[in-house]
């Protein structure tokens, strides 16, 4: 991905995008500094398009092409995570239907990158009415591919040295999703599909802003009711917690309220440190023996 060489945008198009999470919102120039973070580290550079930024004045230079562009705040924004709102990456589009995004390396690992994505793809094919979105990657770029396949993109071609970071060659690993597909392997039927439900945040103004709750297993994936936030793998965990109180409360019958005696002095003499405690005589009419 490269600087932005488009237009200024018009004030009145920009929007914010709202999740559980982050605000997508416009560019500003004073993000230079924050968004420097990521632009200066090596590994978050590893698979862009241009090497590490050396300084923050070029970090500025590049936030002022995005600040200028006619996608800025339309089609193309700063991930600001909440509630301080402090700038930690950018996602969307930047040049005709090509779609990035870069996250600071702290906020790596926390799903912060798919929330953002499936914030914006909604954005782009039915309120901007995109027809197919595309990606280049480097290829050797597993984690972006695996994001990207996430949402519903697919692979569709493959080229050999496109582009020169410093003083390597790098090949392009090219991804498509189309409106189409997008839909179809979204859980909801319409509009706003691709593994996001949404729902009304504020329903007034000119662009209804909406949060967003992420299925973990991907786009192709129904959601549970969202009854108090309670998701699939929160039920699955709260499921196994309350069968595991279930199996020790029958342990604690079994063994310390007197149903199995002999059996349970046996058991409870094999520990000589606490077993004395808990064994108990066993009543004439109750020793088999």
């Amino acid at each position: 991905m490269g600087d932005n060489v488009q237009s200024k945008a018009p004030e009145a198009r920009k929007v914010e995008l709202h999740t559980s999470r982050l605000l997508l919102r416009a560019a500003v120039q004073e993000d230079a500094e924050a968004m420097h973070e990521a632009f200066s580290d090596p590994e978050v550079m590893r698979y862009w398009s241009t090497p590490p930024h050396a300084d923050l004045a070029r970090t500025q230079k590049w936030m002022l092409s995005m600040t200028e562009s006619d996608g800025n705040g339309v089609r193309d924004f700063i991930i600001c995570l909440k509630p301080d709102l402090t700038p930690i990456g950018k996602c969307g589009v930047w040049q005709d239907t090509e779609i990035g995004i870069i996250i600071s390396r702290e906020h790596w690992g926390k799903g912060l990158a798919l929330e953002a994505l499936q914030a914006v793809l909604p954005r782009l094919f039915d309120q901007l009415s995109f027809e197919e979105l595309v990606a280049d990657i480097d290829p050797r770029n597993k984690a972006s591919e695996a994001l990207l396949k996430k949402v519903g993109f697919e692979d569709y071609r493959y080229e050999e040295k496109t582009m020169q970071v410093g003083v390597e060659w790098v090949d392009s690993q090219y991804l498509k999703l189309t409106k189409e597909e997008w839909r179809r392997s979204g859980p909801n039927p319409t509009p706003y599909g691709s593994g996001m439900g949404r729902t009304p945040m504020r329903n007034y103004g000119p662009q209804p802003t909406y949060k967003a709750y992420v299925s973990p297993y991907g786009p192709k994936t129904k959601h549970l009711p969202n009854f108090w936030g309670l998701t699939f793998p929160k039920a699955v965990r709260y499921g196994s917690i309350a069968a595991g109180f279930g199996v020790s409360a029958g342990v604690f019958a079994l063994f310390f309220l007197g149903e199995v005696p002999k059996v349970r002095n046996d058991i409870l003499s094999k520990f000589p440190v606490i077993g004395p405690y808990f064994i108990r005589e066993i009543p004439p009419e109750d020793n088999p023996f």
